[in-house]
């Protein structure tokens, strides 16, 4: 094979990336973070962050895509090894030492790619973080200049501590890059990064894609590479063709056994050759190649038996995770810490997430945990043991163990050991369908085979519903010409379920056993059949069947009414175009019965078939057929589409660009295709135009239709036609043509063609219809309209078309002086409402200058606190970005506003204002969601004070906490951000207050609603507060929920009358109860209302919440 580089455009997944710790960026969110994690990137885009590194196991091809990225952008290659011992003088050629040292006096930026981290640990772990401080001192003060990408193998890579490390390489960035390099050196251009990028990106490289796979394998010269790559999809192989190691790996395989039939000698043989390490390490490598063969298989038991995917990558100082396995835990303690690196190193594994390490592909860990059984039983491990571990019982009844069912079908093989006869017994009881899932059932014996089926049919025999779960790479091994015989039988045992003969189905079209396609077509045509099974028919008579059995199938399904959506899609499938033309799918498709606006099964299935298989011919066929079909009453009332086959609209715009690139065109496909593109218009303008499982064509519509003239002409003069357009028509309707909007909009190149029609058009409208068009295009801003002026004097006999060329002259030496016209007089200067917009402007400005006159000349009284007014009035601007309290401390708005002098001197009112007032509760306003300014500017001043720390809560009076809690309990939207503190530093005065302040506000009739804000405040604001605020909460509640706990559990709900001026509570009756009086409820609550008034007067039962408040004031 070819050893030169391809370019595979391969893409990287992220896994972790790290933000500046300066700026706002450190300050971002989890959720904001996680929107990077996970993201694609290519190549050229890693180089947008300063430092990004490339994670891969050993054969992924990261060193190669690192050479790639050097061939392209230029920049050092430097294998990271040689750092540890040697400097960049040593390792740079002279060439690039040359370019290296002009770079560090010049001002651009360069690239420095640094290869294999794995490779510099190989003597000590400390020795990567030589390399990269050696690498950053030597690039010195030019570090803000450089870029890296580094690359490493995924266990070699420790999250943490080497992310701390290339830390060191990501100084700030300068803002200033020199678009050249300089004179003595070249160097890499790299584009800006943007501001809101990480600075630490680490990516791992993503699988290769199947068309990867075969770039690949082309690019390599693999002789044959078409038969490959046709074996790795007939043989369900290219799931282990996920890097550029596997598919060298695989072509080897297939080279030397001319097959991937096999899975088990496939997985062996990858499993021996992915545990080798790579030839530069061989000399190096402490595990033979049966010792690793052992560890693997531990730890692919431990997978299993612990359900546990990963495994810790080790870290100092980092504990482990408890959702990952520790591989120190799980080997042998015989196993050296340089031997368990060598294994967890090998191309075994993969990166399944930051900082963890799992097996490259399940089937490893099935086959592997398999192979650690097997050696069990060879030491002593009886049959009785193995049972226990794969069994359980569960209500009497003997169950495989879900986590080790695919071990178990790995364990059935047709070895000679007696364990596996008994095994194959055990199996064939209780869970007979794990070899539709897991395994290798090719290696299965055909008698062992047919037994499975038997015993999955005796299983689930009597059931209207069995929901096996199938691999369809383990139906396709299963199956076998000599199973077709049993297969038949049971696809006509009408007693076994559908779900059942489903998978039966399915395993004769992956299977191709063509002997039972005979009795598909049968059971396809039997009336009693369900409508799944008949598309599960369809499906396997398309890929097991001969093209004389698809001609039946044709036929049948012709025949047959009542068909459903889904079958009718398979049907397309299996049968255009190979089997029936485009007029006999068009017959399929008239079948369906109304389709659900979001049923989008039909357009799935058709869809991507149709815009693979159609043919260029057939274009036209289908585009006719399905107009005609959507005109088919009766219609929908908003676009005029057959409510039976609205659906077929999803397919016109493929079958319109097929059938414009036909050409040339006869004057019927003309006609059908100004048909289309009028009605793709209106379903574009509309919206109703919907293309589930499709491309969107109507960009390339565009650009066909703009290569097309002819048709251009004909959809304008079409458009014409039917928009009644009339001389008198004033403004012109040109919306009615979409000059703009739809899928041909005018151009200039539409000009030429419009002026010839203007002469050779033989009615006056027509004539005057393509003037005025050409007349638009030319009147639009840079159009050379005057090289056509010697076209238009050919047309000026007509005096209806001289008077509309003349104004068009007019208009267009004279456009600019009527737009100053319409923009500076007209609407300007003559319009009244512009001169009543500059009079509230100079309104507006001249109250500002006053108010400003005034501060200026009354800053001694602002300094002393006095003008409320106006000192709250300047404080609203700190509130102009949003905030919604009162207590802010902005003061660089108002300075910004007001000036420094006026700022300086409010500033200092509102700190001494706020001592000056004593705020009322909020039960006590007389007004309704009111506030006065005085409380507004004492909130201020204490914000102020507390946020410059010169407010020492405990230095406070008595009567200067009061006032300061009744401030607290005037903010908006909670307490002040100051309150807490004062409530640590003064617990017991605010307590005090607090009390006293809900006891009022529940002296106040249920009506007011303002007597409830404090309440509500003290219940939603003081969750997270201290001990004394708490001590507030503990009063409120005792004030609340004073009531004993029996009673409130007895007492049905009652309510509070308020309305009665006494100093003790009222108890009421239920709304509704009747048979009562107010004041006296009869039987159980009358004697609870009568204990309630004797023992606990202050207390009464309110509420469906049985609470109880206490009175300590009369009702106002």
């Amino acid at each position: 094979m070819n050893s030169d580089h391809i370019e595979l455009n391969r893409g990287l997944v992220v896994v972790h990336h790290d933000w500046p710790r300066n700026k706002e960026l450190a300050q971002r969110d989890d959720f904001e973070d996680s929107e990077l994690t996970g993201k694609q990137l290519t190549l050229e885009q890693l180089l947008d962050h300063k430092v990004a590194v490339i994670l891969g196991e050993p054969g992924s091809g990261k060193s190669e895509e690192l050479r790639s990225l050097h061939r392209k952008r230029g920049g050092f290659f430097i294998r990271l090894e040689r750092l540890v011992d040697e400097s960049l003088r040593e390792i740079l050629s002279d060439e690039d030492l040359l370019t290296f040292n002009g770079w560090k006096k010049g001002n651009a930026e360069a690239l420095f790619l640094l290869d294999a981290v794995d490779e510099a640990k190989l003597e000590h772990d400390e020795d990567f973080a030589k390399a990269i401080d050696r690498v950053s001192r030597q690039i010195g003060v030019a570090l803000p200049r450089a870029r890296f990408v580094i690359t490493s193998r995924i266990s070699e890579w420790r999250a943490q501590t080497d992310l701390d490390i290339v830390r060191g390489l990501a100084a700030p960035e300068t803002k200033q890059v020199a678009d050249k390099a300089p004179p003595d050196g070249e160097t890499v251009s790299i584009n800006d990064a943007a501001e809101d990028h990480p600075v630490i990106v680490v990516a791992a490289l993503q699988p290769l894609t199947p068309a990867q796979v075969q770039r690949f394998a082309e690019g390599r010269g693999v002789p044959e590479a078409a038969r490959f790559l046709n074996a790795l999809r007939e043989r369900n192989a290219l799931v282990f063709a996920v890097r550029p190691l596997d598919v060298i790996l695989l072509y080897e395989y297939w080279q030397e056994k001319g097959d991937l039939s096999g899975l088990t000698e496939l997985v062996r043989y990858m499993v021996e050759k992915l545990l080798m390490e790579v030839r530069s390490k061989e000399k190096r490598d402490p595990l033979s190649r049966s010792q690793a063969e052992e560890g693997a298989e531990y730890l692919a038991a431990a997978v299993i038996l612990c359900k546990k995917l990963s495994f810790d990558i080790p870290e100092d100082g980092q504990l482990s995770s408890d959702s990952r396995l520790s591989a120190e835990a799980v080997l042998p303690g015989t196993w050296k810490p340089l031997e368990r690196r060598a294994l967890m190193n090998r191309a075994l594994f993969d990166l399944p997430g930051r900082g963890a390490l799992s097996f490259h592909h399940r089937v490893h860990v099935e086959y592997l945990a398999a192979q650690w059984i097997e050696r069990l039983t060879e030491h002593n491990c009886g049959y009785e043991e193995l049972e226990d571990l794969l069994t359980t019982n569960i209500g009497g009844k003997v169950t495989l163990r879900s986590t080790l069912a695919p071990v178990a079908a790995w364990l059935v093989t047709d070895g000679p050991e007696s364990w596996r006869r008994r095994l194959e017994s055990l199996i064939l009881l209780v869970a007979p369908q794990i070899h539709l899932q897991y395994g290798d059932p090719s290696a299965l014996t055909i008698q062992y085979r047919r037994r499975v089926l038997a015993a999955i049919v005796n299983k689930y025999k009597d059931r209207n519903r069995a929901h096996l779960r199938v691999d369809p790479d383990k139906l396709a091994r299963l199956a076998d010409d000599d199973l077709a015989e049993d297969i038949n039988v049971y696809l006509v045992d009408e007693s076994i379920s559908d779900d059942l003969r489903c998978d039966l189905l399915m395993t004769v079209w992956e299977g191709a056993l063509q002997g039972c396609v005979e009795t598909v077509l049968r059971l396809f045509a039997s009336p009693d059949s369900s409508d799944d099974l008949r598309s599960f028919c369809v499906l396997a008579t398309q890929y097991a069947g001969t093209n004389e059995q698809k001609r039946r199938l044709a036929q049948l399904a012709q025949d047959m009414d009542g068909l459903s959506n889904t079958a009718i899609g398979h049907i397309f499938e299996a049968l255009y175009p190979a089997i029936v033309d485009a007029e006999g799918a068009l017959r399929f498709l008239g079948k369906p019965v109304e389709v659900g606006r979001y049923n989008h099964d039909l357009q799935y299935r058709i869809g991507p078939h149709l815009e693979h298989e159609l043919q260029g011919k057939d274009a036209s066929v289908f585009l006719r057929g399905f107009l005609s079909l959507l005109k088919t009453e009766p219609l929908r009332e908003r676009s005029g589409l057959s409510r039976r086959y609205h659906w077929m609209m999803t397919f016109v715009p493929l079958c319109l660009e097929r059938a414009i690139s036909q050409s040339p065109h006869t004057e019927s496909d003309r006609d059908l295709i100004v048909d289309a593109v009028l009605l793709l218009n209106e379903a574009l303008l509309h919206g109703y135009l919907e293309t589930p499982g499709m491309v969107d064509h109507t960009e390339s519509l565009r650009e066909a239709l703009s290569q097309a003239e002819d048709l251009r002409r004909a959809i304008f003069w079409r458009s014409a036609s039917l928009a009644g357009i009339s001389l008198d028509s004033y403004p012109f309707p040109f919306y009615k043509l979409s000059p703009i909007s739809g899928l041909a909009p005018w151009s200039a190149d539409d000009v030429d063609w419009m002026l010839d029609d203007v002469r050779t058009r033989q009615t006056l409208i027509e004539r005057v219809i393509a003037f005025s068009a050409a007349a638009y295009i030319l009147g639009q801003k840079n159009s050379r309209w005057v090289r056509y002026l010697t076209r238009m004097a050919g047309i000026l006999d007509e005096p209806e078309l001289r008077r509309r060329v003349y104004q068009f002259i007019r208009n267009k030496l004279l456009w600019r002086f009527a737009l100053m016209w319409q923009s500076r007089v007209r609407h300007n200067l003559l319009d009244k409402t512009s001169w009543q917009v500059r009079r509230h402007r100079c309104a507006r400005w001249y109250r500002a200058q006053r108010k400003k006159i005034w501060l200026l000349t009354h800053l001694p009284s602002l300094r002393a606190g006095r003008f409320p007014v106006m000192l709250a009035h300047v404080t609203d601007s700190m509130r102009s970005n949003g905030k919604n309290r009162f207590s802010a401390a902005e003061w660089e708005l108002v300075r910004k506003k007001w000036g420094k002098l006026v700022a300086d001197s409010v500033r200092e009112g509102c700190v001494r204002a706020w001592r000056q007032y004593r705020p009322l509760w909020p039960h006590e306003r007389q007004e309704r969601n009111s506030i006065d300014r005085r409380v507004i500017i004492g909130l201020v001043g204490l914000q102020t004070l507390w946020q410059e720390g010169h407010l020492d809560f405990n230095q406070l009076e008595r009567d200067d906490v009061e006032f300061a809690v009744r401030y607290a309990c005037s903010e908006l939207n909670g307490f002040p951000e100051w309150f807490p503190d004062l409530a640590r530093g003064r617990h017991a005065d605010v307590t005090r207050v607090l009390s006293e302040a809900v006891e009022a506000e529940f002296a106040y009739p249920p009506s007011w609603s303002r007597c409830t804000r404090l309440s509500r405040n003290l219940q939603g604001n003081l969750q997270g507060m201290s001990q004394s605020t708490r001590r507030c909460r503990r009063r409120y509640r005792h004030l609340i929920l004073g009531t004993p706990r029996f009673l409130v559990r007895f007492c049905p709900p009652c309510r509070v009358d308020r309305t009665v001026t006494s100093p003790r509570w009222l108890l009421l009756p239920p709304r509704g109860l009747s048979n009562t009086s107010p004041g006296r409820p009869n039987g159980f609550c009358g004697w609870l209302h009568g204990w309630a008034l004797t023992r606990r007067p202050h207390f009464a039962i309110c509420s469906p919440r049985w609470m109880a408040l206490r009175l300590t004031r009369p009702t106002v």
